[in-house]
């Protein structure tokens, strides 16, 4: 099992844009915050169906990466969701 960590963009209309740094090309959206988490594992199933699931890291070593933190503004929220290839689960 990893635990993968879900970058949240919010606009200001409420609609949430996130993604996953460690699933390069993993996305998702929602309407709202609690939204777009519950989508978040459905996508990251669907990304990863039949594929070896890459290196999850936690959140200080991704706030580390300079890459990462180049495209942060400080307005995203960060949510852990839990990969597993049996089951999914956002926390």
């Amino acid at each position: 099992m990893k635990t993968y960590i879900l970058i949240i963009e919010r606009g200001a209309d409420g609609h949430c844009d996130a993604y996953f740094p460690d699933v390069p090309g993993c996305t998702t959206a929602g309407s709202s915050l609690e939204e777009v988490v519950s989508n978040a594992a459905t996508a990251l199933e669907g990304h990863l169906d039949g594929d070896v699931a890459p290196d999850a890291r936690s959140l200080a070593a991704i706030l580390a990466d300079a890459e990462i933190c180049e495209f942060l503004d400080g307005t995203e929220l960060f949510a852990p969701v839990l990969y597993h290839a049996e089951s999914i689960a956002s926390i």
